[in-house]
């Protein structure tokens, strides 16, 4: 059975992504289950997000070129009717694309637009933003795939906090965003998976 069947999913990404095979194997998965892609590719973090994707949600972008804030141009959550997706699904790699997001969403708990399905994928250096997975948590219509906390092994005195992403829980977690739930659990308990 097809459980995305006649479903339109964004999917935004980097570039640098594309050569990940752990995430082509996702994107494969949701068009197995009968879904509609489309990649939407991001630009570097300096650039926000592209302005197709800031009107079709629409994102603000939260500063010019100059470092001046700009007015909301509306909120994150499009009516459904007549928009071009059925989802979003976000997979940043740095915590700085977190941040950016977390900025740029209103923070009212009646979010009732397009499910968001964030899948962090972090680079190994990049420290988690945990005020901002909060908040994002916090708002209604955005769902993360499963995640916990992980201890790095290593020889260090500090060892940089990391989380575990499960990015292979991405179709199912697609699936549970389009019946307006998370998948269990995204927490904040102290759970190790293996590295």
């Amino acid at each position: 059975m097809m459980r995305l069947q006649s479903k339109k999913i964004g999917i935004m990404l980097k570039i640098k992504q594309l050569g990940d095979t752990r995430i082509l194997n996702e994107i494969n998965r949701i068009m197995f289950e009968g879904a509609e892609v489309l990649i939407i590719l991001l630009g570097e973090e300096k650039d926000g997000f592209p302005a197709f994707i800031r009107k079709l949600t629409p994102i603000r972008k939260i500063t010019d070129n100059y470092g001046q804030d700009l007015k909301p141009l509306g909120k994150f959550c499009p009516a459904r009717e007549g928009s071009l997706f059925d989802l979003l699904v976000f997979i940043p790699c740095t915590g700085k694309q977190l941040s950016l997001l977390a900025e740029m969403i209103p923070r009212d708990r009646d979010h009732n637009g397009l499910p968001l399905v964030i899948a962090p994928v972090l680079e190994k250096d990049t420290p988690p933003p945990f005020g901002d997975i909060s908040a994002l948590m916090d708002i209604r219509g955005i769902y993360f795939v499963p995640f916990g906390p992980l201890t790095r092994k290593g020889s260090g005195e500090k060892q940089a906090p990391a989380l575990f992403y499960r990015l292979d829980l991405l179709t199912e977690s697609c699936i549970a965003a389009l019946e307006g739930h998370s998948l269990k659990h995204s927490f904040w308990e102290n759970n190790f998976f293996p590295g």
